[in-house]
């Protein structure tokens, strides 16, 4: 799954995207506008990303990360901490304002 198909990435999109709409103009939409940019490069042009993402070759035999006993947890973590912000932003009261317009 490439970077920008992520739901990491449609989420960072879609804050951006509402939050420049919301306040078009201001200083703090171009922060959060210039934050979600940065961390979506920085994530997406890391070597550990590009290489959990990377295609496998036909003769690889591919191992489900989350089912091992050492980075299962670590997976699940990762998972959870990423999911949080998405169901926060989901339901607040910014996204009622944003999707609604005011």
């Amino acid at each position: 799954m490439a970077w920008d198909q992520s739901r990491t990435a449609r989420l960072l999109q879609t804050v951006e995207k509402r939050v420049r709409w919301v306040s078009d103009g201001s200083v703090l939409a171009r922060g959060v506008e210039s934050l979600a940019t940065c961390v979506e490069t920085l994530i997406g042009h890391s070597y550990v990303y590009r290489w959990l993402t990377a295609t496998p070759e036909p003769n690889v035999i591919v191992i489900d990360l989350r089912e091992t006993r050492i980075v299962g947890p670590f997976v699940r973590l990762a998972a959870t901490v990423l999911e949080s912000p998405e169901r926060a932003w989901a339901n607040s009261r910014l996204t009622s304002l944003a999707t609604t317009g005011g």
